[in-house]
């Protein structure tokens, strides 16, 4: 099988959504990043996202997507908060 360019696959998916009906302008690289930053939001963990996109090591993942990650970390904070205010108001009422 011969490798073909960025471009040419760009073409390629270019005229597949235009067949598609699909008017849409989109790359396999956004698409790529799509697929991670979905992952991620799914909570799939970042050394299994990492190998799945190439990645060398988590951290090239961590810094692309870095905004994402940090997006995910303060709803995990979040969550995280109430969970514990659900558990304290739990205990509270127990204890009446």
């Amino acid at each position: 099988m011969t490798p073909i360019s960025s471009n040419a696959a760009n073409k390629a998916l270019k005229k597949a959504l235009k067949r598609a009906g699909i008017d849409r302008d989109l790359t396999f690289h956004g698409l790529r990043h799509t697929h991670g930053s979905l992952l991620l939001l799914y909570d799939t963990n970042l050394f299994y996202v990492s190998k799945r996109l190439g990645h060398a090591t988590m951290e090239t993942t961590a810094n692309i997507y870095s905004q994402l990650t940090k997006e995910l970390n303060e709803k995990g904070n979040h969550v995280s908060e109430e969970v514990m205010g659900n558990m304290y108001h739990a205990q509270n009422i127990a204890q009446k």
